[in-house]
């Protein structure tokens, strides 16, 4: 967080509710562990017992072609870009003095600033633009590049357009309570503790949303996953008699 509070970590008894902050958690864990299962599930079907027909999928082959890609024609930026990103927003707090922060039941690191105008809200509401700004283009870059393929691949496209509105407003919607931190009488005031709960649910969103995208936009995915046998219809029981015959 930006603010800068006392560096010492207190917690207020009189307010703290320990049934109430034990039921966060628990909320949390009920749609955070159902994630979890779905990405494992996902992995499992794409990567072994579905491989060959995932292989030959058209919504797959759009996403591993653009990263194959982007791996191979600008690896080495890539690599230094992996690098270096997280630094633009961490730099402050390697030289700055940090202590737990006490809310919702948990503890958090926070940090007085080294350096007064590097405030972590506002690098991460640039890179929030500029991930915006780079998934935008390429989302408009792609779509012109397949539409003009001889066989449209309309279904891959809807899909693509859903897929990059969801993370839009992920993206914008995190990149709006970064800039809430930045105003002092926000931050500093009684509606901090909201804005910080706002913070995680928009990150669980952003993270619970993926393998449900994939999973509603895939049908074969879908049928991958759940996979049921179907007992063929008007096929007649064929029964075995036994017969003990003496002589």
């Amino acid at each position: 967080m930006s603010a800068p509070p006392s560096p010492t970590a207190s917690c207020d008894e009189t307010s703290y509710s320990a049934s109430i902050e034990l039921l966060k958690y628990i909320i949390q864990f009920s749609y955070m562990i159902p994630t979890l299962i779905l990405d494992i599930l996902i992995i499992k079907a794409i990567c072994f017992s579905e491989r060959t027909k995932f292989g030959s999928n058209a919504f797959f082959l759009l996403f591993a072609l653009e990263t194959a890609l982007l791996w191979t024609e600008k690896l080495w930026m890539c690599i230094a870009l992996s690098l270096l990103l997280p630094l633009t927003v961490t730099w402050n707090l390697i030289i700055s003095k940090a202590f737990l922060d006490v809310h919702f039941g948990g503890l958090s690191i926070n940090y007085q600033r080294a350096v007064s105008w590097a405030s972590l809200s506002l690098f991460m509401l640039v890179l929030c633009i500029i991930s915006l700004v780079i998934l935008i283009s390429s989302t408009v870059a792609t779509l012109i590049g397949i539409s003009s393929l001889e066989v449209r691949l309309k279904s891959s496209e809807k899909n693509l357009c859903i897929v990059a509105v969801v993370m839009a407003f992920g993206i914008i919607l995190f990149g709006l309570v970064r800039s809430a931190f930045m105003i002092p009488s926000i931050s500093q005031g009684p509606y901090k503790n909201y804005l910080l709960a706002l913070q995680y649910i928009v990150s669980d969103f952003c993270t619970a949303s993926s393998p449900l995208i994939i999973i509603y936009m895939s049908t074969a995915l879908r049928e991958a996953m759940i996979q049921k046998r179907e007992i063929p219809e008007n096929v007649p029981n064929v029964v075995t008699v036994h017969s003990n015959q003496s002589n």
